[in-house]
């Protein structure tokens, strides 16, 4: 079993900001960190729970590229692609206010580029899980390769988060991807770009596809046909919530590729992102050991853990 992932790895500059300034305006920002961010978060969040874990996506040899593919070996986290010297990696501004809300200014690198091909020698398990994001379908440049890879998929799950760019994805080309997936994972936002309507949404991806609906402290849903189980998150003091969708993702494939259940997974997953935004960078990723012992989590109530190392 291993988690691939074709989410982008970037870096990101964030800042804390009192507020986003108006179109012409200025504000000063504070706290700068420049740390590897974007796909590195579903990664970390399964190797650190215990799952082996792949980065698909390219990456380049310049200062940045050089960044993540350190964390990458620190971690533990295999790269399908060997760095390249054509073009750095890209990054991420990221502006967060005082209520943790962020605003996101994307520069493409090298990782916006992959091609036909890249992957031909590629063969998923049928305990693989292979997530895909929105931000990379967006990209032209890497659109079309990206989807004729997943048409080519004869085993494995997709896992599909689309993120805030989803409105930026041509339909026809979402459609095809939406139609191969098996689990949805998005937030309140992403939903409502999709439709608002679990009912008709679920239509639109593979048979028997779950829906994990995410809403940042409120919890988050399992849609399951026609069952739907809301789980509340713990809750914290949030400082920065970068990065808490793709390790709630990344937690819940690798709870799963542990043969945990359904709602056990989605627990643990609350638990590992409710942490998340309580740190700063990848050291909010948490460990399968450090969710367990976490005062947020409540084991008596999910016995399925129990064994489970």
């Amino acid at each position: 079993m291993t988690v691939y992932s074709l989410e982008s790895a970037i870096i990101d500059l964030v800042l804390s900001v009192p507020y986003i300034p108006n179109a012409g305006g200025d504000v000063l920002g504070e706290d700068f960190r420049e740390t590897p961010g974007g796909g590195i978060y579903p990664l970390l969040a399964s190797r650190r729970c215990g799952v082996p874990s792949t980065y698909l996506g390219r990456c380049g040899s310049g200062p940045r590229g050089s960044l993540i593919q350190n964390l990458f070996a620190k971690e533990g986290i295999s790269s399908f692609l060997p760095a390249t010297n054509e073009r750095d990696t890209g990054f991420c501004i990221t502006m967060v206010e005082p209520n943790s809300e962020r605003t996101f200014i994307t520069h493409a690198g090298i990782e916006a580029e992959i091609t036909t091909g890249l992957y031909k020698e590629l063969k998923y398990a049928a305990d693989d899980y292979l997530i895909v994001s929105g931000y990379d379908l967006a990209y032209s440049t890497s659109q079309v390769a990206i989807v004729e890879h997943l048409q080519s998929m004869a085993s494995g799950t997709l896992a599909f988060d689309p993120g805030p760019l989803v409105g930026e994805i041509p339909i026809a080309l979402l459609e095809q991807v939406l139609v191969r997936t098996q689990i949805l994972s998005l937030n309140e936002r992403e939903f409502q770009l999709l439709g608002g309507d679990a009912t008709a949404l679920i239509k639109r991806l593979a048979h028997d596809a779950i829906i994990v609906l995410r809403d940042g402290a409120k919890g988050s849903t399992l849609i399951d046909g026609a069952m739907i189980t809301h789980l509340d998150a713990p809750r914290v003091d949030s400082i920065d919530s970068t990065g808490a969708g793709d390790i709630h993702l990344g937690t819940l494939l690798a709870m799963r590729a542990r043969n945990l259940d359904w709602l056990t997974s989605l627990y643990v997953a609350n638990v590992a992102a409710a942490i998340s935004v309580t740190k700063f960078g990848p050291e909010k990723v948490p460990t399968f050991d450090e969710i367990r012992m976490s005062p947020l989590f409540q084991s008596d109530k999910y016995s399925a853990l129990e064994g489970v190392d």
